[in-house]
């Protein structure tokens, strides 16, 4: 009897199980050769919140002066509050802290010029505290401002972080400091790592106070210290020079390629543009190409380059990370990923994750008979208003908006939707109850529906279910486990 090798990754419980699935004339449709193994343990999901720059010039420090309860020079809190909420909901929030900080009572804001002709700029040693009150948890210092004050200045900054309970990642005292380390996110191993592409003032002759992002290597070589640490998840801060562009140059997307392909670090946040550009996946890796300003004095007359407007935007990324699609990376080799599809939010991001990794993967599309919206519309090239029946794959349901930018994805990143009747839904999910022991809704058991119904669909293997969800009232549950249909 051949076997087809299966893994079933779920989001409800987030355990991954190696299956034997029958191929050959079952004697039940659900029937399976071997018990299932857990692969690895059960995954974790965080969130990570990430801005733009901040710089610490005349119109941000003067509105914070005016702010300052007395006794105090700066209070910076007030003028960034409406995004508090956000940034303590977060797991994770980070800062980008583009200038240096100063010691306290030190001048704050223009600190004169460089030898290049550059403004020196200095944060005010009250910011970090503020920061804190706001929600954020640590800072990438790694900017081409960072060695405007030399190696004090950066003494400095981190001494400010760190009274104030910031972490923070790019520039160091010493050598130990400036290596990878971990911290424990919601129970998950996380590297937070910051680099520099130039300095305004050039760099410190220690390599390790300031960490260059020049080249490539430095970044590769460092994101893998951080996984053989053991880091499940790294997060790359990494401050580029060439400003005021809407789109990544040339030359940053070729190092960001040749990080992704290399290192394949799982988030890549890019600052220093000064503008809000695009978000794309690098060969998987979700990359930021810049977030723009958090706050600056930019945007207004006499500031020549800085008057644009543009530069008043700024992006919030607000990004889940949990380890769903690390099968990839577990299994590179994956021959096909089978995902439920309803309004295709889900489909489409599992196909360009899967693909970005391994663009030969067949990434299919499965939904109920009974509600077939995304199905119909991939037939007819545009969406299509369907009849929608009573279906155990409820929250598949229903039809798509009009406008909706899923299906676009969902055409262009899965190989195929298809669809499964009802009575495999049922099967598929007593097959998980049976010999799984996992209650799985209707929408979560569809690809399994699919390879106990349709045996001789030929699929490259190993294959993988993404199974989501365990919602299913309890009246239900006793008309699947009794009759397998509602």
């Amino acid at each position: 009897m051949r076997t087809t090798r299966v893994l079933v990754v779920t989001t409800a419980a987030l355990v991954a199980l190696a299956a034997a699935v029958a191929s050959a004339q079952p004697t039940d449709p659900g029937e399976v050769s071997t018990g299932a193994v857990r692969l690895q343990p059960p995954s974790r999901t965080f969130t990570v919140a990430a801005v733009g720059d901040f710089l610490s010039e005349g119109l941000v420090n003067n509105a914070a002066a005016g702010w300052a309860p007395a006794g105090t020079r700066y209070d910076y809190e007030p003028l960034l509050r409406p995004v508090g909420p956000i940034l303590r909901a977060a797991d994770l929030a980070i800062c980008h802290m583009e200038t240096p900080i100063g010691a306290p009572g030190a001048t704050v804001g223009f600190a004169g010029k460089s030898n290049y002709g550059t403004n020196l700029i200095l944060a005010a040693a009250e910011l970090p505290a503020d920061l804190v009150r706001l929600g954020f948890d640590r800072c990438s210092t790694a900017s081409n401002h960072a060695n405007d004050a030399g190696v004090d200045g950066i003494r400095t900054t981190l001494e400010a972080l760190d009274g104030a309970g910031l972490g923070h990642a790019g520039t160091a005292r010493s050598p130990a400091e400036a290596a990878p380390q971990l911290i424990s996110v919601s129970g998950v191993q996380v590297s937070h790592l910051a680099f520099a592409r130039n300095s305004n003032t050039g760099f410190p002759a220690d390599w390790w106070r300031l960490r260059q992002g020049v080249t490539a290597a430095n970044v590769i070589d460092d994101v893998a210290v951080a996984r053989a640490a053991g880091a499940e998840v790294v997060i790359v801060s990494l401050h580029v020079y060439v400003e005021m562009q809407n789109a990544p140059t040339g030359d940053d997307r070729a190092l960001v390629q040749q990080i992704t392909s290399q290192a394949h670090p799982d988030l890549v946040i890019i600052h220093g543009p000064h503008v809000v550009q695009p978000v794309e996946r690098v060969n998987g890796t979700l990359v930021y190409w810049s977030l723009g300003n958090f706050i600056s004095g930019m945007g207004v007359s006499g500031r020549d380059k800085y008057s644009d407007p543009r530069t008043l935007d700024g992006l919030l990324a607000s990004v889940p990370r949990e380890r769903r699609l690390e099968i990839m990376r577990d299994l590179p080799e994956t021959g096909a990923i089978l995902v439920p599809v309803g309004g295709g939010g889900l489909a489409s991001g599992t196909g360009i994750a899967a693909k970005g990794v391994n663009p030969r993967v067949r990434a299919i599309g499965v939904q109920s008979e009974a509600s077939a919206a995304m199905s119909a519309a991939l037939a007819a090239g545009q969406l299509v208003t369907v009849a929608n029946e009573e279906t155990l794959a409820d929250g598949l349901a229903g039809n798509i908006a009009a406008g909706s930018i899923t299906f676009p994805l969902v055409r262009d990143h899965l190989d195929e939707v298809v669809t499964v009747p009802e009575r495999a839904i049922g099967a598929a999910m007593r097959t998980f109850m049976d010999r799984h022991h996992l209650i799985v809704e209707g929408s979560g058991a569809v690809g399994l529906a699919l390879l106990q119904h349709d045996r001789s669909r030929a699929l490259p293997e190993p294959i993988v279910l993404i199974v989501s969800g365990s919602n299913i009232a309890t009246a239900v549950l006793k008309r699947v486990l009794s009759e397998g249909t509602i």
